[in-house]
């Protein structure tokens, strides 16, 4: 067993449904396409809007730094009486990057639409004053109200998805454009990622539209118009926002995402297709189309319960050793065979006469399985292992739509390269794209002293760091072992310094009443020299931050044979440092003849990276892996509840548009 910390350093294996990977791809095409699309304004068809308030012309998005917001919060939203926290901190200052999306013009051959409108084919005065009669009825003066009314009279009211000729007055067909219909289509498939599609009032849309007359074919575009609004800021903000009121989620498009409300609910009905412009939203990573894999998978199992089993019995039994015989193996394998952890038709096939005894077969399936769920890989079916296997199908989908949501809840651009930590997988990559430049283990905060979640970027490494020690581990941990051995400070390379002089002057540490633990610990500041005995190690990367967190190697490289790294003060201790460093030195610092061996010595070394690296301290439970299976890591922090709640809290109660229509 690991000995306890005491270094105080600082503050399911199934392949994808064809659906699912048909989501993966279009997921992936649709980044390639989009990208290219918001830098070539002329590639989709829109109709013209007001001139007034464009200005020049710009990409819809600014043009990306390493990190847009280095304050930016991204922790998990917590409903209030109505409105929920924002992820953080808006932007402050300048925001004259934020640019409406340029006027494209119309592509003829993008969709069989009715003929563009111009002169004598524009909307009737009487349709016009329809829509924005129909705008101040269902609306009035709201917040969605003010917004639609502004973003019709940009178009001079000319219908997005309703058949136009028919609003318009004029005999003919009766409906959705084909962008209309692709729209609620898109909307329809929502669920696979994990967002509630009841808020989007599809059933009603449909409803007004085979009425067929004018003021419900009004009333549906306007209603088509919200919905894909809503949409957008599910997909850019996190469906678990919608506690917030109208407008601010509008102006966390603009502060966060640098996007204009009105120019992006224009584009998304100028796309081609709805399914593809929302796609080319979504989180640009692998792991969100992944995860929508994941979904499915976790749905099938849910479906096929009955291959699931009965809970296994763990309550007061032991764990099952290689060799020995329990009565839980052919539950256990049926559950590992359900896990696709254990691959086979039937338990009887797999060729051995002793089905109550642990074979290689199944304990190498148990390893996989443990390896999937962040658990010690020993091949042991212990209490935590078979915890592990009792967790339903229904948990872990659940467990999947949360990690989706966090995906929205993150910042849309990560950057170019960056870190991201996930907390409770014990685990840190660096980014290049969606390319893997290096990953390696982690330590993170522990019970009390959780790892903060925010987005920064690293400005500096420190090699050879001295360890200010902080008020409080001083005084709940240092001062109370000087106190029990006089000579404690000392034989640990601690220097004491006073904190009221200007300078710091160095000071004897017996000259010091340390009995007086209290004032001790106000009065002097302990600060241990570089060294093997500190515990930052060799080098620390450094992100000011208001929660004075950082990475940074240790002293106790024990820790990283721990399946559970929760261990620290809440600083995160990574596993490569040298790998870390030798990797901002080549690409971020400009030195690229550089190593880290380079900075050892004895007094510390600062080196400032000429372009900063994003970082990402994220909390995801449910990590999508390249053979299509999903590792599930402990809720260390017990986060996923309460975004769990919010998610539900968040949703429309089923049926909705039933009892709509009644009223």
């Amino acid at each position: 067993m690991a000995k306890p910390e005491n270094d105080s350093v600082c503050l399911f294996a199934a392949s994808a449904a064809a659906s699912a990977v048909a989501s993966i791809v279009a997921f992936g095409a649709a980044s390639v396409v989009l990208a290219g699309l918001l830098r070539t304004p002329d590639a989709w068809a829109m109709p013209a809007v007001d001139q007034t308030q464009g200005g020049e012309e710009s990409h819809l998005r600014a043009t990306p730094t390493a990190v847009q917001n280095p304050d930016r919060l991204h922790d998990d939203p917590v409903p209030a009486t109505g409105v929920a926290s924002p992820r953080g901190p808006s932007l402050e200052g300048d925001t004259s990057a934020i640019q409406p999306r340029p006027v494209v013009e119309a592509d003829p051959t993008a969709d069989a639409a009715p003929k563009a409108l111009a002169g004598a084919d524009e909307l009737s005065n009487l349709s016009k004053a329809k829509l924005s009669d129909l705008l101040s009825e269902q609306f009035s003066d709201t917040q969605e109200g003010r917004f639609l009314r502004a973003f019709y009279a940009a178009r001079h009211w000319v219908p997005q998805w309703v058949a136009n000729d028919v609003v318009g007055g004029a005999n003919g067909s009766v409906g959705l454009t084909p962008r209309g219909h692709r729209l609620l289509e898109a909307l329809d498939g929502v669920a696979a990622q994990g967002l509630d599609s009841q808020a989007y009032r599809l059933g009603e849309i449909r409803r007004l539209v085979a009425k067929g007359d004018l003021t419900s074919l009004a009333q549906a575009e306007i209603r088509s118009s919200a919905a894909a609004m809503t949409h957008l800021f599910d997909l850019l903000l996190g469906q678990t926002r919608r506690f917030m009121s109208f407008d601010k989620r509008l102006a966390l498009l603009e502060t966060e995402e640098r996007l204009d409300g009105v120019n992006l609910l224009a584009n998304a009905g100028a796309a081609p297709d709805a399914a593809v412009f929302f796609a080319g939203l979504a989180p640009d990573t692998d792991q969100y189309g992944r995860l929508i894999a994941g979904l499915a998978n976790t749905r099938a199992q849910i479906e096929k319960g009955a291959a699931w089993g009965d809970p296994i019995p763990v309550e007061g039994r032991p764990s099952i050793k290689p060799g020995e015989r329990d009565d839980r193996l052919p539950a256990l394998r049926k559950r590992l065979l359900a896990t696709g952890d254990l691959v086979g038709p039937e338990v009887d096939f797999l060729g051995y006469d002793a089905p109550l005894i642990l074979d290689p077969v199944t304990e190498g399936a148990v390893r996989q399985f443990q390896a999937r769920h962040g658990l010690a890989t020993d091949g042991v079916p212990g209490a935590k292992t078979i915890a592990r296997m009792n967790v339903s199908p229904q948990e872990l989908r659940s467990a999947v739509e949360v990690a989706l949501e966090r995906w929205r809840l993150l910042p849309r651009d990560l950057g170019g390269a960056y870190v991201l930590v996930n907390v409770p997988q014990f685990e840190l990559f660096v980014m290049e794209g969606r390319r893997v430049a290096l990953t390696m283990p982690v330590a993170v905060g522990r019970e009390g002293f959780e790892t903060p979640l925010f987005s920064d970027s690293i400005k500096y490494m420190e090699f050879n760091p001295y360890w200010n020690v902080p008020i409080s581990i001083a005084q709940n941990e240092v001062i109370p072992k000087q106190v029990n051995d006089p000579d404690y400070l000392a034989k640990t390379g601690f220097t004491v310094v006073t904190r009221t002089a200007q300078r710091d002057p160095v000071i004897d540490h017996a000259t010091v009443d340390w009995s007086k633990i209290g004032s001790a610990a106000q009065g002097y500041r302990l600060r241990q020299e570089p060294g093997p005995k500190n515990p930052l190690g060799t080098v620390k990367f450094m992100f000011p931050n208001k929660y004075a967190v950082y990475l940074h190697d240790t002293n106790s490289r024990y820790v990283f044979s721990r399946s559970d790294r929760a261990v620290s003060h809440g600083c995160i201790r990574v596993g490569d440092p040298k790998g870390l460093a030798d990797y901002l030195l080549a690409n971020n610092a400009g030195l690229p003849s550089k190593v880290a061996d380079d900075f050892k010595g004895a007094s510390p070394q600062i080196v400032r990276l000429k372009r900063s690296l994003s970082v990402h301290l994220a909390y995801i439970t449910a990590w999508g892996l390249e053979d299509g299976s999903i590792r599930f890591s402990q809720d260390v922090y017990g986060k996923d509840p309460v975004l769990r709640q919010a998610l539900l809290d968040s949703a429309v109660i089923p049926h909705a548009d039933a009892v709509m229509a009644a009223r």
